[in-house]
């Protein structure tokens, strides 16, 4: 009886310390996957998709919609934190992309940078309330 005890009492503390790993990686996660797919939607010009108000989504219209003919779906992107609280993070996203010629050497660079703020909503979900162009996208010679 005492086995069966320790086993039970094993059990659970394994499906606790399970579920607590994957609720903090997944509440760590989250705000970066919900700009992840903010910026492909974007990427691909689906504004209408996205989960933000209607602000926000003419920002990034305004930021992926240009007229110097970048094609934004090659567009690479890095995200980083710039604040980390409990309700609200804030990130910074920079875009960027090197066009080279036929002989391999560096014909220009698009490079752009945006601003997002995100407030928790719930126990691991965000909202994005507000969104920033930091630099508009543009071609350095």
């Amino acid at each position: 009886m005492k086995k069966f005890k320790k086993y039970i009492f094993t059990l659970i503390l394994a499906a606790l310390l399970t579920l607590g790993i994957s609720y903090y990686s997944i509440s760590c996660k989250a705000p970066e996957l919900l700009i992840k797919e903010t910026i492909e939607q974007s990427l691909k010009g689906n504004f209408n998709s996205l989960s933000v108000n209607e602000g926000n989504k003419q920002i990034l219209h305004d930021f992926f919609t240009n007229d110097n003919s970048i094609p934004n779906s090659e567009l690479n992107y890095s995200i980083d934190i710039v604040t980390n609280q409990k309700v609200k993070k804030e990130f910074i996203v920079y875009m960027e992309r090197i066009n080279y010629n036929g002989d391999n050497q560096i014909n220009n660079v698009v490079n752009g940078t945006l601003y997002f703020r995100l407030e928790k909503s719930s126990v691991i979900k965000y909202i994005i309330t507000d969104v920033q162009i930091l630099k508009a996208l543009q071609i350095v010679a």
